[in-house]
């Protein structure tokens, strides 16, 4: 195998370890936001810094998003991906 052939391999199976850990620790996050109850306790106003182009509508957006990548990824993708990592 070419060392080219290796290098994309190597670069596919860190980059699907990196996505795993950040997808787990996006659930933990939702699982936060679930039980103190952010959803209704983040306000704009609470957003502040590095954080100001952020809105609270745009949090709840986004796990909504994540909801539908879990559904997508409960059918059988988080197992392909598991596959490549060791």
């Amino acid at each position: 195998m070419s060392d080219k052939k290796n290098n994309f391999i190597t670069r596919q199976v860190q980059q699907t370890s990196a996505f795993l850990t950040a997808y787990q620790e996006l659930l933990e996050l939702r699982d936060e936001w679930d039980a103190l109850g952010y959803n209704t306790e983040i306000s704009d106003d609470d957003i502040a810094g590095d954080n100001s182009h952020v809105t609270a509508a745009m949090l709840a957006d986004a796990f909504t998003s994540l909801a539908a990548i879990k559904s997508l990824m409960d059918t059988g993708h988080k197992t392909n991906l598991f596959r490549l990592v060791p």
